[in-house]
């Protein structure tokens, strides 16, 4: 297009200067050309100046490659989260993916408007983007808008409209991305439920159309016509998928869209393993953005601690963290990610522009990185990790070994439960604090397990009938060197007695109770979630382990900033803790 309108006008001056007259729409068409000229020289610029940590999208949107992911976030931690998001110095804007299904919407609102508080007036509003998906039992025309019509209600006060007369009353801008969850309820997915979830659904969601599940090809191809409709009237700002791969890509693709996906979330496996979904939209969906999803948390890494050792290395080089290698990995292959956290620190590390300063990675480092990821999704290190072999006798020593995948360079661990109950073993990640299922880690009464890890690795147990509770029932700190090797009982004594604690508030004012994590001084609602108070006179249960510590709180006082008006630790003799009038702290 350029060189045609070069030639143009190129034509046009040629006339002009042999004395030939020109015809008559010949100034029109070089003025015309010219135009065009700028346009697309303009339109050129504008691609080379798409901010670092965006992505152009098909529709024309800048959107944010790192967000955070509140979708299945304690309900209690998503107003903090949220609001302790650092500032961009490059108003990069945030990005916070959630869903339908996660029932969060009026969190999310608070959590912004706690941020803007924190952060204070800026010269120009701040901009944030929320991801949000319809759930497979709102599939369907009818049932998707009813959906996205709740969305566009939960965030009509700060929704960016362009053409609002009441625009400048918001205090921030707000972009709706919404994309379809899952292409429709599948009973081999252990965790949903057809049927039950339909028979729950209002009459009113009911009597909009009939149940996704008897044509589910038609309701998600239904649903996309709804959204491209919502799309094109302007109520949202960007549509997509969830968790769609190969088959039901060709089958979406193959109906005459009005609109194309712009984006397409799905899990770190599929992006990784999933050869067909890859093949796909390489060659039929190019201009879908990859969203993923367990970017972070589905890593096994004590199981592949080479590859793992070799991403701590690059990591130190550069003055990062192995999570945040990973992360900005993605982010130079223009794959978005969300990250879940509640941590300060590590909302930090995972902001765009903490990810920044270790971009770009050559081409060497990109194939490393890569291999190194998918050795800790699979639990095993490839070769080109592997410590190198004198000869090839010693290597085929080594491999008879290796027959129980224990290598001599780590440090293996025996665990044996003798608690009456069955219990999980996690891995910590010493940067994150983030916890991962050891693989086979669930034992029985006096089973034992072995795992190879390494020194100064942190292993919690926990309940396996309870494993989201807090407190672990014990933590293991590998202190063997390695090469060496270490065993640990899973004991009915010391911090491993689990016990039920009463508190009895005699104060004549409510109260809070936290619950204090023992390695990163956070706090936890140890009741309900932060706005459940315990009025005078009240007394509450509390499953809790011996050496746990936890902080009472004056209803009004934050946790955050305030000392406690008490603090007490859980003695074997604790049945109840009387909470009077002395702070005793």
């Amino acid at each position: 297009a350029v060189i045609v309108h070069f030639f143009i006008i190129l034509q046009y001056c040629y006339h002009r200067l042999m004395m030939i007259k020109p015809i008559s729409t010949m100034p029109v068409t070089m003025i015309l050309s010219f135009f065009l000229l700028l346009l697309v020289l303009g339109g050129m610029a504008t691609a080379q100046e798409i901010p670092e940590g965006m992505a152009l999208l098909s529709n024309g949107l800048l959107f944010p490659l790192v967000g955070l992911g509140v979708g299945n976030m304690d309900h209690r931690d998503i107003v903090k989260s949220i609001s302790k998001i650092p500032d961009s110095q490059h108003r990069i804007p945030v990005l916070i993916d959630t869903a339908q299904a996660s029932d969060n919407d009026s969190l999310i609102l608070q959590g912004i408007s706690a941020r803007e508080a924190r952060l204070g007036p800026s010269e120009s509003r701040r901009t944030y983007h929320i991801l949000s998906k319809v759930w497979y039992t709102h599939l369907g025309y009818n049932r998707t808008r009813f959906a996205v019509q709740q969305m566009l209600h939960n965030y009509d006060s700060v929704l960016y409209r362009q053409n609002s007369t009441s625009k400048n009353d918001q205090v921030v801008d707000v972009y709706l991305t919404v994309l379809i969850h899952w292409p429709r309820c599948d009973n081999s997915i252990q965790w949903m439920d057809c049927a039950g979830e339909e028979m729950a659904l209002s009459e009113e969601v009911r009597s909009l159309g009939p149940d996704p599940a008897t044509d589910p090809s038609k309701a998600f191809i239904e649903s996309w016509h709804a959204l491209e409709d919502l799309y094109l009237e302007g109520s949202i700002h960007n549509i997509g998928l969830s968790n769609f791969y190969a088959q039901d890509l060709q089958t979406l693709f193959s109906t005459t869209l009005r609109v194309s996906p712009t984006i397409n979330q799905i899990s770190i496996w599929s992006l990784f393993f999933d050869v067909d979904t890859r093949r796909y939209m390489r060659d039929h969906a190019n201009a879908i953005v990859y969203q993923v999803y367990g970017a972070m948390t589905e890593f096994k890494y004590s199981q592949a601690p080479f590859s793992y050792q070799y991403l701590r290395n690059l990591a130190n080089s550069k003055g990062l963290t192995v999570s945040q290698i990973g992360l900005a990995w993605f982010v130079q292959l223009k794959i978005s990610v969300i990250p879940r956290s509640s941590n300060e620190i590590h909302l930090l590390q995972n902001s765009i522009e903490s990810l920044l300063p270790a971009l770009p990675f050559d081409s060497e480092e990109i194939a490393n990185i890569e291999e190194a990821l998918e050795n800790m999704l699979q639990g095993e290190d490839s070769e080109r990790f592997l410590p190198e072999k004198d000869n090839e006798e010693e290597a085929e020593e080594d491999e008879e070994e290796e027959v129980e995948e224990f290598s001599n360079e780590g440090v293996i661990a025996y665990f044996t439960n003798r608690l009456p109950y069955t219990v999980e073993l996690f891995w910590i990640d010493p940067e994150t604090d983030e916890r991962w299922p050891v693989h086979g880690g669930v034992l029985t009464t006096d089973q034992e397990f072995a795992i190879r890890t390494v020194y100064g690795g942190v292993i919690h147990a926990y309940s396996a009938d309870d494993e989201n509770e807090l407190p672990p029932v014990a933590t293991f700190h590998i202190d063997a060197q390695n090469g060496g090797e270490v065993s640990y009982d899973i004991e009915e004594n010391g911090d491993a007695s689990k016990i039920e604690v009463w508190f009895h508030n005699n104060l004549q004012r409510a109260i809070r109770i936290f619950w204090v994590h023992p390695e990163s001084g956070e706090k936890y609602p140890a009741v309900g979630d932060e706005d459940h108070v315990v009025s005078p006179d009240e007394r509450v249960a509390v499953q809790t382990f011996i050496g746990h510590i936890f902080h009472a709180y004056h209803e009004e006082e934050s946790h955050s900033s305030n000392a406690p008006i008490k603090e007490f630790q859980i003695e074997p003799h604790h049945s109840e803790v009387v909470l009077n009038f002395e702070p005793e702290l």
